[in-house]
């Protein structure tokens, strides 16, 4: 079976997650909270609640991998401008088939923009076969998607895309509004899914993205440490060796040698959040250039916290 053979499989049995049912319908649960998040929306009715989500993006071929906390949901109490995404009413099998080919511009009806010939990236295909994103006029591309793709720019180049060599996994895979639930589901989806998607994923770096991903994900990663991606307001006084320091390291989990690093998520309100979320203003170009080698295997992953240590601050200004 090739790589996306398994991710198809994997995306199939992470949509029809066995723990959702337990969730609905026994209390205690830790995914309860985040389960029943979508239970006004659907009201009553089974078939329109949304799957859980295993990632976006080409994840068998991904050069970097990042991590957010849960996917947010398109529920607008008008089904028809909701985004057409894969719910129980759903096969599996094409349930599947829309989270690999999700932003593929070639099928003929793409789930979602990129290098669509008339929209803009990173709109949503809606449930009326409309497509649609923020703003009052639904005309702006989803924050998060378009966020997470300029830090991919950064890191490998211009002509990067979603469909090729860059993925987003989320801690949580079930879907809420605002993190709802996050905390209390990550150690569970995190021990069910987690290892799993790693397994697939080739990336050598792995980035995450935002405080509820550092603080229920990264924190619990070996080698990684509490210091990771803390305390925003003293950014400035850190500098770009403070930051790289304390903000990149190496990570042996899921049985794979891989370099994690923080970054703010598209959304968060963090002060001087248009500075401190572009990796080359955070980093420093030549760090971040490094990050794109590393991405692409021309440079090797440090072998040891010293080595890395002593590479940052060869590529940093103090």
């Amino acid at each position: 079976m090739d790589k996306r053979d398994l991710a198809e499989e994997l995306a199939k049995k992470i949509c029809a997650c066995s723990e959702l049912k337990k969730a609905l319908s026994g209390s205690g649960h830790p995914c309860q909270k985040v389960a029943k998040t979508q239970d006004a929306m659907i009201n009553g009715n089974e078939s329109l609640r949304q799957r859980p989500e295993p990632w976006i993006g080409n994840l068998q071929e991904a050069k970097v991998l990042f991590v957010s906390s849960n996917p947010s949901i398109s529920d607008d109490e008008d089904v028809n401008v909701r985004e057409d995404f894969p719910t129980f009413g759903w096969a599996e099998d094409d349930a599947a088939k829309f989270f690999l080919n999700r932003f593929d511009n070639q099928i003929e009806k793409p789930h979602a923009t990129f290098n669509h010939e008339n929209k803009v990236n990173f709109l949503y295909r809606s449930v009326d076969g409309e497509y649609r994103g923020k703003g009052r006029k639904f005309d702006k591309p989803i924050d998060t998607w378009q966020g997470i793709h300029l830090r991919a720019v950064e890191i490998l180049g211009e002509n990067c895309n979603p469909t090729e060599n860059y993925a987003l996994t989320e801690v949580v895979k079930c879907k809420s509004k605002a993190e709802a639930g996050v905390p209390e589901a990550s150690p569970k989806c995190i021990d069910q899914w987690m290892q799993k998607v790693m397994d697939i994923a080739p990336a050598n770096l792995v980035v995450i993205i935002g405080a509820p991903a550092r603080n229920n994900f990264a924190h619990e990663i070996p080698g990684i440490g509490l210091e990771f991606g803390t305390d925003p307001k003293g950014y400035k006084k850190l500098g770009q060796q403070g930051r790289a320091l304390r903000d990149i390291k190496i990570s042996d989990f899921g049985g794979k040698c891989r370099v994690y690093i923080f970054n703010w998520h598209p959304t968060s309100m963090i002060p001087n959040k248009g500075e401190l979320i572009q990796l080359r203003n955070v980093y420093g170009s030549k760090l971040v250039d490094w990050m794109g080698e590393l991405a692409n295997s021309s440079a090797k992953i440090p072998e040891s916290p010293e080595e890395l240590h002593q590479l940052i601050i060869a590529l940093t200004v103090n």
